[in-house]
């Protein structure tokens, strides 16, 4: 039986090597992480996950779109799929903040320990989000962050939009 690589394209689909599709996943999730499969892999994507041959004449983000709909519509609904690509279209082609993320609280005080908040508001670990900053992977209201900056004043961050990577967005509140 073959073993279907994971979406970065090199290894086995694993959670321990975090290059997975997990069938519970959300919808929007789902389809992000099917879009971002490697070209090379689409062929054993369509033969192992959909049962049928790639068309070799499709295009390689038509095929992927059409692969990650079916999918998504497989394991939640067409709306969900529908809604899903909305999304992914939304940010990742129009670089639109989705108007359905999550709230976080800034809490008391004057100053926000940058990190701190990061995992709080994404469930990562503070040392991943110190690496996120010093990479320019974190912007608050489409500005990035300066990789040398920690902590931020409480009221410039209220009421405004963070963004961990390409796809995670929380409203600061």
């Amino acid at each position: 039986m073959p073993i279907l690589v994971g979406t970065y394209g090199v290894r086995k689909m694993s959670k321990s090597y975090d290059n997975y599709v997990g069938v519970t996943d959300e919808p929007a999730d789902m389809f992000g992480k099917l879009m971002s499969v490697p070209d090379d892999v689409m062929a054993e994507y369509y033969l192992l996950l959909l049962g049928r041959e790639l068309d070799p004449g499709a295009h390689p983000n038509e095929a992927k779109r059409a692969m990650a709909r079916e999918l998504v519509e497989r394991f939640h609904s067409a709306d969900d799929a529908t809604t899903a690509e909305a999304r992914f279209d939304s940010v990742h082609k129009h670089r639109e903040v989705p108007e359905d993320i999550p709230e976080v609280a800034l809490g008391d005080g004057d100053t926000v320990h940058l990190p701190a908040l990061l995992a709080q508001a994404f469930g990562v670990s503070s040392s991943e989000a110190r690496r996120l900053i010093s990479q320019g992977g974190v912007r608050v209201e489409g500005d990035p962050v300066a990789p040398d900056v920690l902590d931020l004043p409480a009221d410039d961050l209220r009421r405004r939009v963070i963004q961990l990577g390409k796809r995670r967005f929380a409203r600061l509140i």
